[in-house]
């Protein structure tokens, strides 16, 4: 069960879209089974505008999941929340990386694309040039 959303004084926190790609996100994501998907994995569970109420909201699910272990209501010792700083953009290039690489497992030409496509940060496109396509040097 995911911890109150409201500050000690019951102002609300400043919550975000956190499909919103114009905007940097801190986002807090809980790793848990997924009963509509049938697998574990991160599902996100807010996203905040503000660096300072997301690791508030970080501290208070942790205290949160470890008050229902010692509760019984969690048996599984893998779950665990998470937070990731999404910066503007990052599902654009996200999405650009993953239709790189359908393209290139499709045997595709990917020049065209590379020229307008901004690549996610953990991705890089290297060339191999065969040895008759090299420009001749001279002596």
């Amino acid at each position: 069960m995911a911890p109150h959303l409201h500050h000690a004084d019951t102002e609300p926190m400043a919550r975000v879209n956190a499909d919103d790609d114009d905007l940097t996100r801190y986002v807090v994501r809980r790793f848990a089974y997924d009963p509509q998907r049938r697998e574990r994995r991160h599902q996100i569970v807010v996203a905040f505008d503000n660096e300072r109420e997301w690791a508030a909201f970080l501290d208070r699910a942790a205290a949160q999941l470890r008050q229902d272990r010692a509760a019984g209501m969690i048996t599984d010792p893998r779950d665990h929340y998470t937070g990731a700083v999404l910066e503007p953009g990052y599902q654009r290039r996200q999405q650009n990386g993953r239709l790189i690489r359908r393209a290139i497992k499709r045997g595709a030409d990917i020049g065209a694309l590379l020229a307008d496509l901004d690549l996610p940060s953990n991705m890089a496109i290297v060339r191999a040039v065969h040895g008759h396509d090299e420009p001749a040097h001279e002596p």
